[in-house]
């Protein structure tokens, strides 16, 4: 059982790796995850819960990923900054993840049109095998109506169904010259 000194440093530790953390501009998540723990265990250590189990090697480690003195986590310098070139690093470190960030999300949102773009493509390609099957079913339709060239609309519909079926043709060579279909 720990006593009250032994507490209050563990309390200590967890509140300066939490201002480490914050200091660097990095989500609970992300630093937990560089840390090896999972993001409850790096929260109930920085809010001080469970203060029996900071295992060294994680204050050691918080060092050297926030860049601050091992004597900063403990409390026993107030000084956190190792150098002004740290200092300098971590903030274009930040700036280099919010800029990462920025082009995921950009790059994420693209991903998501393609995709949707992608499905329209495989609806047209169903129109397209459709539109086939509809120019099978007339030229079924003339063979056992031999009159049907006289019937009227018959040309018109004649027309219009060869037009869409070179219309398919044209579609279907631009899908598979862009390999979205075959």
């Amino acid at each position: 059982m720990l006593d009250h000194d032994e507490i209050a440093i563990a309390k200590i530790v967890g509140a300066r790796m939490a201002e480490a953390r914050e200091l660097c501009k990095l989500p609970q998540h992300v630093a937990a995850g560089r840390l090896g723990v999972s993001g409850k265990a790096l929260e109930q250590i920085e809010n001080g819960i469970d203060v029996e189990r900071i295992p060294l090697n994680i204050v050691r480690l918080a060092s050297a990923i926030y860049d601050v003195s091992v004597d900063y986590l403990f409390g026993y310098s107030d000084d956190w900054e190792v150098a002004e070139e740290t200092k300098i690093g971590r903030e274009i470190g930040a700036w280099l993840h919010h800029q990462q960030e920025k082009l995921f999300v950009q790059w994420a949102s693209k991903q998501l049109q393609l995709e949707r773009q992608i499905e329209a493509m495989a609806a047209v390609t169903a129109i397209l095998d459709e539109i086939k099957e509809v120019n099978e079913a007339l030229a079924t339709f003339k063979e056992m109506n031999l009159d049907f060239d006289r019937l009227p609309a018959g040309s018109m519909l004649q027309h219009r169904i060869r037009k869409a079926s070179e219309s398919a043709q044209e579609a279907r060579c631009a899908l598979a010259r862009h390999k979205v279909c075959k």
